[in-house]
């Protein structure tokens, strides 16, 4: 077997191994339920047996990094099912968050426009913004909405919640489409860059997408759950 082989080899154990965080109780958060991210590790560790066998179990939990609100970085050791060990193993915690998939009744999607640190580029977005603490998720998603745009809806729907990253946590997204989505008041975002609100067909979210000018992959998904939508 070539070296090449060996690393990509064990590349794929490495994929194989990764565990997918999950709230205290193993189930999704509800809409009106999110993760807390202030748990304790005892409050994280999941219950033997809840999904098969195949929960890893926290043995320790080390904090490596505390910046409140916006990111806790801690490293655990977890017990594999199979009795190995894995010391070390970095999980990140952030705030849960919404996206909004908002829809005018002439058939239009609000999106803005946008500077994004995280790619380095002023790219397509969508309205978004983390939970405030003990903050209502849909709340939260209309209040977003209303900040980031000046637009408010008069019909909600959950599109999911998912976790952010299967490997490390990060936070939970709380995806929704908002129906008869018109202008109602000024944009207040308070963000640290310009945003501009653009109003798009369905067509032009989605070649946005395929020619890269949408940036980051949760908008990425939120924008295909709410097409996906429309067209049913």
């Amino acid at each position: 077997m070539s070296r090449r082989d060996d690393i990509i080899g064990a590349y794929r154990r490495r994929l194989a191994l990764a565990p997918m965080p999950l709230p205290p109780d193993i189930m999704p958060p509800s809409p009106t339920q999110p993760p807390s991210f202030h748990e304790s590790p005892e409050d994280r560790a999941a219950p033997a047996g809840a999904i098969g066998d195949h929960i890893w179990q926290v043995q320790a939990e080390r904090l490596l990094v505390e910046r409140r609100p916006w990111l806790r970085l801690s490293e655990q050791d977890v017990l594999l099912p199979d009795g190995r060990v894995i010391e070390g193993f970095l999980v990140a915690e952030a705030p849960s968050y919404v996206i909004i998939f908002a829809v005018t009744a002439e058939g239009h999607i609000v999106t803005i426009e946008e500077y994004k640190h995280g790619p380095r580029r002023v790219a397509v977005h969508l309205p978004a913004g983390f939970l405030e603490a003990d903050e209502d998720p849909l709340l939260a998603a209309q209040r977003e909405l209303r900040e980031e745009t000046g637009y408010e809806a008069s019909r909600w729907q959950p599109l999911g919640v998912f976790c952010e990253d299967g490997n490390r946590g990060l936070g939970w997204g709380h995806y929704y489409l908002a129906l008869d989505a018109h202008h109602a008041t000024t944009a207040d975002p308070g963000d640290l860059s310009e945003i501009r609100t653009v109003l798009l067909t369905p067509s032009a979210l989605r070649q946005a997408v395929y020619d890269g000018r949408v940036a980051v992959a949760d908008i990425v998904a939120c924008i295909m759950l709410g097409l996906d939508a429309l067209a049913r």
